[in-house]
C-alpha cells in the first residue's frame, strides 16, 4: 500500500520537477565517462530522481562517480543543492 500511494503523491506532480527542464544535462552527464570509468548498462532520467545501473570495474569508487555526477550537474543547474545527500 505505501507504493501505491507513493506513486499517486510522485504522479500528482506535488514534488521538485527539475530534471523535467534539466534531464538532457543529467542525461549527457551520465554518458561523458561511459566505457572510460564505467560502463553504462541502462539509464533514466524522471522528472524528480534518475535511475542507473552501471557497472564499476576494478578499484573505481561508486562514491566518487556519483559524487562527480551530482556536483557537475548541480554547479551546471546553478540553483543550489538539488541532490539528496
Amino acid at each position: 500500500m505505501f507504493g501505491d500511494r507513493l506513486d499517486r503523491y510522485l504522479d500528482a506532480g506535488t514534488c521538485s520537477a527539475i530534471l523535467r527542464e534539466y534531464g538532457g544535462l543529467v542525461a549527457d552527464t551520465l554518458k561523458y565517462f561511459d566505457r572510460q570509468r564505467y560502463e553504462l548498462d541502462a539509464w533514466c532520467v524522471m522528472p524528480n530522481h534518475v535511475h542507473a545501473l552501471i557497472y564499476v570495474p576494478g578499484r573505481a569508487e561508486l562514491d566518487r562517480i556519483l559524487h562527480s555526477w551530482k556536483s557537475y550537474t548541480a554547479h551546471r543547474i546553478g540553483r543550489g543543492v538539488i541532490w539528496q545527500r
